[in-house]
This record gives structure tokens, C-alpha cells and sequence, in this order.
């Protein structure tokens, strides 16, 4: 079973797009030493299409985007600092994941959310 289209293609556009600037200007800036996270953050909040307020599970209901969630999870709200709140959140990606038959999502999801788990399927 492959996972959902996207559905609206402008959000995942979007992913990918933001996933280019922000490499430029977190990578490129600091690797000539300026540091600017205030432009950055400038950046993604103009050309963001994303609700910041998304979940995880939201993402990737709305896009059944790999990278959309990889970009949702790296601005993630401080509520997923909790452990309890973080595991219920993990656990409900995979279910959906599972249910797509999407194996690069949770293969994400093992290396991001659980470091010390095998991270590929056959590992297990």
C-alpha cells in the first residue's frame, strides 16, 4: 500500500522548499560565521504554508508527506518535550504509517523519536 497523495500539493511544495532555504541560510551563513537564527525563523514563518500549532499526526494525516512531518517535527511545540505526551504522539504516527504501509515513515520515526532502536526493518 503506497501512502496518501498529498492533499494539497502546495503544502508539500512548501516542505520541500523551506527545507532548501532553511539549509541555505542555517549552513551556508554559518559556515562564513554569521549567525543569524532571527533570519531564519524570519524566513520560515513568511513562506510557511504550515500551521504552526500542527501536530505530528496532523502533517501527516493532511500530507501523508514524509518530509512535511520530518519539518513539522523539527519546530515542535514544547508539549512534545514531555516523555508521556512525546510517546502517545510517536504512537499515533506509527499506527497511521502502519495503516499506509509506509516504511520510510517509520523508519524515520524508530531513528528520530527511539535513537537506540534499530532503525530499519529488517535490524528487527
Amino acid at each position: 500500500m503506497q501512502p496518501k497523495a498529498s492533499s494539497s500539493p502546495g503544502v508539500d511544495k512548501a516542505c520541500v522548499l523551506l527545507t532548501v532555504v532553511g539549509f541555505v541560510v542555517r549552513e551556508r551563513l554559518q559556515l562564513h560565521g554569521i549567525d543569524l537564527p532571527h533570519v531564519w525563523r524570519g524566513i520560515d514563518d513568511y513562506l510557511s504554508e504550515l500551521p504552526r500549532g500542527w501536530p505530528l499526526a496532523e502533517a501527516y494525516i493532511r500530507t501523508g508527506s514524509l518530509r512535511c512531518m520530518q519539518y513539522v517535527a523539527f519546530r515542535e511545540s514544547k508539549e512534545a518535550e514531555y516523555p508521556s505526551y512525546r510517546m502517545w504522539m510517536v504512537n499515533n504516527v506509527a499506527a497511521l504509517a502502519m495503516d499506509r504501509g509506509d516504511v520510510k515513515a517509520l523508519e524515520w520515526l524508530a531513528q528520530r523519536y527511539s535513537p537506540d532502536t534499530p532503525a530499519r526493518v529488517e535490524d528487527w
